[in-house]
């Protein structure tokens, strides 16, 4: 029993029609930080984020800290953010209550993105991937940072082809790829970052603004790590010599 008295459990719940959807630039900053992720143990749920208002996404944080965001498409119902979070408090008995104040903190009421087809001053520095996009709202009067930036992994410069010639010639599926990312970069040890799928630009990825520019500029090691894993299953044996060594 002493055991169990280590962890506390709360649930979050909000109807999106009245509070909004979630910042994806706030939970990576905010909740999923390094300093304040190392205490959740368990987190799983449904949520809207506010960049992708039509679309139902699961969010799964495992015991080992591995999140899995699916986009589970159109929402057939009410849009609502449900997320269930069990918490180790052993080194803070009060670590559950600031938990729930950084997650109602990551909730944006309705603010509107503003979409920005200009390529950000930083992108990553790695000729696997094609910067999209960013969505841009600045919250002035609470000081957060809510820039999303939309970036592609398409191989086009390694393997010197268009996208059209991986997807038509040689069967890659550039979608699956970016799905694979995502899934690999969230679920690598170590990895403290924190994406999530989309469906435009033909499939991409969504990350904060503010860690892609960090990964971009100081850190690419986790993103190699992932592109290993998807060059591994999507794209070997359908490319001749394919370079798929990072």
């Amino acid at each position: 029993s002493s055991h169990l008295n280590n962890y506390k459990s709360f649930v979050f719940l909000g109807s999106v029609n009245t509070t909004g959807g979630f910042s994806m630039a706030r939970l990576q900053n905010l909740f999923m930080d390094e300093r304040w992720r190392m205490h959740v143990v368990r987190l799983k749920g449904t949520v809207c984020f506010q960049h992708d208002l039509n679309n139902r996404y699961s969010i799964q944080m495992s015991g080992r800290q591995r999140i899995e965001v699916l986009n589970l498409g159109p929402w057939v119902s009410t849009r609502r953010n449900e997320l269930a979070c069990v918490v180790d408090v052993a080194l803070n008995d009060e670590i559950h209550k600031q938990l729930l104040g950084l997650l109602e903190c990551c909730v944006v009421g309705q603010l509107e993105y503003t979409k920005c087809f200009q390529y950000p001053a930083t992108t990553i520095s790695n000729s696997d991937f094609t910067t999209c996009c960013e969505k841009d709202f600045a919250d002035a009067v609470q000081g957060y940072k809510d820039s999303i930036t939309y970036f592609r992994l398409t191989g086009t410069e390694r393997f010197r082809m268009t996208e059209e010639q991986l997807e038509k010639k040689y069967c890659v599926d550039l979608r699956r790829a970016n799905e694979l990312f995502v899934r690999h970069v969230n679920n690598l040890e170590g990895s403290s970052l924190f994406l999530a799928p989309s469906h435009d630009f033909n499939g991409c990825v969504v990350m904060s603004t503010q860690q892609f520019q960090k990964v971009a500029s100081h850190n690419f090691s986790t993103m190699n790590r992932a592109l290993r894993l998807v060059f591994e299953y999507e794209f070997r044996g359908k490319i001749p010599q394919c370079n798929c060594e990072l």
